[in-house]
């Protein structure tokens, strides 16, 4: 009998432990995915998976199901042990992911022309 990934009661980070959960991760790729792009707000009692979702979401294999990849970008921020910490540094942090994946220097070459 498989092993239930759910009982290890931290995050699930790997995309064939993940199961279930398909309606939530059908309607956030649809709220995002949309002509225009929704915001959405995961909301739910501690435990009970809200991280695994999104980190789930986050995967290329995933997105590239339900959005078409080149219009978006993913970045996954867990801020658990993060708190309390200057506007600053979040952005520094957002700009080095960014830069990681090349979306700095796309997003400010249209300024610059």
């Amino acid at each position: 009998m498989p092993r239930n990934p759910y009982l290890n009661r931290s995050m699930i980070s790997s995309v064939d432990e993940f199961h279930g959960r398909r309606r939530e991760v059908n309607y956030v790729m649809s709220r995002i995915g949309a002509t225009t792009p929704q915001s959405v707000s995961v909301l739910g009692e501690r435990r009970v998976g809200k991280s695994s979702l999104l980190w789930h979401i986050s995967q290329p294999e995933i997105h590239a199901q339900h959005l078409e990849t080149d219009r978006c970008l993913f970045l996954l921020v867990d801020f658990q042990g993060r708190q309390n910490r200057p506007i600053e540094d979040f952005f520094r942090f957002l700009g080095e992911q960014l830069d990681a994946r090349g979306a700095l220097e796309a997003a400010v070459s249209p300024l610059r022309e």
